[in-house]
């Protein structure tokens, strides 16, 4: 390709500048043409990588883009490729790296942009900034009002617009077989039609050069095209208080415009605006379809001479084309955080670092999607303040959760499951969305699911047969010393303590455990045994209703475990090949004798003192009050075979728990709507465990004082029925 006088000058330049570095690794920031002519033109250079905001892990120009924290170790200098307006904003992303890391960072001209810098004032993270209130009153005040389209009334349910291209380029292997680089030529190709066609660049324009330079076939570019704005309808949801700002200017009888530089021309973006249910506005102008743009300023020129006498305002997230061009031909402005942004500047900005695969930075797109739907969400601090249980049902145990489920479906066709028992109430939701997915995908030679009425005190009961099974239940049960000897005795073997016994009223801490244990035996083993005896047959009979054979593989799904339900169940069933399957495992279970097999996904023989990288376990009991269900404690069977529950809490309040198991589905059916082959996905759970933490992070979120209040287990060894969790 000919190299133009201007391009030979960028060569000149680097090769002036940066000479000294040639041997030395070196990243250039920037995916655009001069990047590619760099490249291309300087191949004695040790150019090991570039950079993008939006398009880390990809390759371009024969290239990986990196993302920051790839950087750190790779190279100690950093090459700007940009005009010097957008080089003072990519510093801003990446001055950590020169400031906590010690990498150069420099200008195309050789200066390091940090001479000039100015720290950023923290008026929108640190609570001087802006509110909608704010929005609706400069809104208010004007004639014409015009929003930004994407970012700003619209978002994607993903970190970057280069995600669209990732889902294409699996979409077009998985169910076309149509096996190419679609993302690095679908980039390329975009890059070379703005250079050709300028402002006027559309979808249809891209995909001709794609033709044209990549020896694509038409009807494979026209099959790649149909899958992009596909999947651009599938990811993009409103922002809803901004789609209410619109609805607001326009009860005033105010000018709404949408403007945007985009490459989808006006049928394309009108169509993504009715499928969001966005259709107050008055006038669409998009960049490709009038060859003008935001960004070069020659949009805001025509607004400026169409509407001479009025007060225009236009509000969007970028800063060089929505704000500073804007407000140089006289037009007011109203900044609005994209989601990726306010994540860059919350107090969990380091989560995107932490997303290893592809399909967890999918994942992280539906949790940023929601905690960041509302710009104005940190007007006020940094730090993540949550105040309903949906968002904590989606935002953060959603991820936790799907990993979960996926495990266990890959597990049962692993070891030939045929029936899954979901232990109460831990297990609730976790049914709910097994069967959820079976209905979805069509997958109904998985196991069949069901919700297994249990507690531990139902096994434990069940299992005693002789004195060593009253000592054996003795040992494992939760030895709490507030409760006094007449409760611990019912809520422990089920027998009522007889009106002369001396220790009826005595708290548990008074008393000997050996002596305790063998006063137990003594005076109440004859009684104790009958009951279980009971207690057991109703028990297996219920268990042969489900019509689980002898010796059948099945898996059996419960939260976090200490292992005493499991050696308990063990006991009562008798089937060697249960397979026991835990999100994690407690340390205690080194003390429990279990014999069968036992899976867990976040870890085994976790301590929740010393395991403090593992976020489950640390607040799992947290975790545990909102994996639960709206019926109370299961008993026992009675003998007409029907299930009897302790109401130890008349005054439970459910909804708020309903409320995030809301959260919880929403979540798992919006991944599952946007990807049916979930099962093959490479989700890492130290990623899911990571996310689950932030929400019980004081210093990352903070939760209401009603979400606190409401994350609480009942516990029927405890006198006041309740043991407090999230809010203490």
């Amino acid at each position: 390709m000919k190299v133009s006088v201007a391009d030979k000058d960028i060569v000149n330049t680097f090769q002036a500048n940066f000479g000294m570095l040639s041997s030395k690794p070196l990243v250039l920031y920037g995916i655009g043409e001069k990047t590619r002519i760099l490249v291309e033109q300087c191949d004695d250079y040790n150019i090991v990588g570039l950079m993008d905001k939006n398009s880390a892990g990809c390759v371009v120009y024969g290239k990986k883009v990196l993302s920051p924290e790839d950087v750190i170790g790779i190279s100690q200098h950093i090459i700007i490729i940009s005009n010097f307006a957008s080089a003072d904003l990519i510093y801003q992303r990446i001055a950590y790296l020169e400031k906590e890391h010690g990498i150069n960072i420099y200008h195309l001209n050789g200066t390091k942009p940090k001479d000039s810098y100015i720290e950023p004032s923290n008026n929108y993270q640190s609570g001087t900034g802006f509110t909608y209130e704010d929005l609706k009153h400069c809104i208010n005040k004007s004639d014409i009002v015009s929003f930004d389209i994407f970012d700003t009334i619209l978002m994607r349910k993903c970190l970057s617009p280069i995600n669209i291209f990732q889902i294409v380029e699996r979409k077009l292997g998985e169910g076309h077989g149509l096996n190419i680089k679609f993302t690095e030529k679908r980039i390329e190709a975009e890059k070379i039609a703005y250079t050709s066609f300028g402002n006027a660049c559309n979808i249809h324009s891209i995909y001709s050069i794609m033709t044209q330079r990549f020896n694509i076939s038409d009807v494979s570019a026209d099959l790649c095209e149909m899958l992009e704005i596909q999947t651009e309808l599938e990811y993009i949801v409103p922002r809803t208080i901004m789609v209410d700002a619109m609805r607001h200017a326009k009860s005033l009888n105010k000018k709404v415009l949408l403007t945007s530089d985009m490459y989808f021309p006006c049928e394309i973006i009108k169509n993504i605006l009715t499928s969001n249910n966005i259709v107050d506005w008055d006038e669409l102008i998009i960049s490709c379809d009038v060859n003008g743009s935001k960004y070069s300023g020659n949009l805001w020129k025509y607004y400026r001479e169409l509407y001479k006498e009025k007060q225009i305002l236009h509000i969007g997230d970028d800063d060089f084309a929505d704000i500073k061009q804007a407000a140089s031909y006289g037009i007011n402005t109203f900044k609005v955080h994209s989601a990726l942004d306010l994540l860059n500047i919350s107090s969990i900005s380091e989560v995107s670092n932490k997303a290893q695969t592809f399909d967890d930075k999918l994942l992280l797109g539906n949790t940023v999607a929601c905690l960041f739907n509302n710009p104005f969400v940190l007007s006020k601090t940094n730090k993540i303040n949550v105040d309903d249980f949906f968002t904590i049902g989606y935002s953060f145990l959603g991820p936790l959760i799907l990993k979960f489920i996926l495990f266990l479906i890959n597990l049962s066709a692993k070891n030939n499951i045929t029936k899954m028992l979901f232990l109460s109430r831990d297990s609730y939701i976790l049914e709910k969305l097994y069967q959820n997915y079976i209905q979805k995908t069509g997958h109904d030679n998985l196991p069949k699911g069901i919700y297994f009425l249990t507690s531990r005190r139902a096994l434990s009961v069940s299992s005693i047969e002789n004195i060593n099974g009253i000592a054996d239940v003795f040992k494992h049960a939760p030895y709490v010393t507030r409760i006094n000897f007449k409760q611990f005795l019912w809520a422990t073997f089920g027998v009522q303590a007889h009106e002369n016994d001396i220790y009826q009223n005595q708290l548990l801490y008074d008393l000997n455990a050996k002596e305790l244990e063998l006063h137990i035996i003594s005076k109440y083993g004859v009684e104790i045994i009958e009951t279980a005896k009971e207690e057991r047959k109703c028990y297996v009979d219920y268990y042969l209703t489900l019509g689980i054979e002898e010796n059948e593989k099945i898996g059996v799904v419960n939260f976090v475990s200490g292992g005493v339900t499991q050696h308990f169940f063990e006991k009562v069933f008798k089937n060697p090949n249960t397979n026991f399957i835990y999100f994690a495992t407690l340390v205690n279970f080194e003390d429990v004798s279990c014999e069968n097999e036992v899976h867990a996904v976040y870890g085994k023989k976790l301590s929740s003192y010393t395991d403090s990288t593992n976020a489950l376990v640390r607040y799992y009991l947290t975790a545990e009050s909102i994996f639960s269900s709206p019926d109370e404690q299961f008993v026992r069977f009675s003998n007409e075979g029907l299930p009897v529950y302790e109401n130890i809490d008349p005054h439970r309040d459910f909804s708020g728990i309903a409320r995030c198991h809301e959260g919880i589905e929403s979540f798992f059916n919006d991944t599952l709507k946007n990807d049916t082959r979930l099962i093959s996905r490479d989700f890492s759970d130290k990623f899911s465990d990571y996310i689950f933490g932030l929400a019980f992070s004081p210093k990352k979120c903070s939760l209401s004082a009603e979400i606190k209040k409401k994350l609480n287990i009942k516990d029927s060894f405890s006198p006041d029925k309740s043991v407090q969790t999230a809010s203490e």
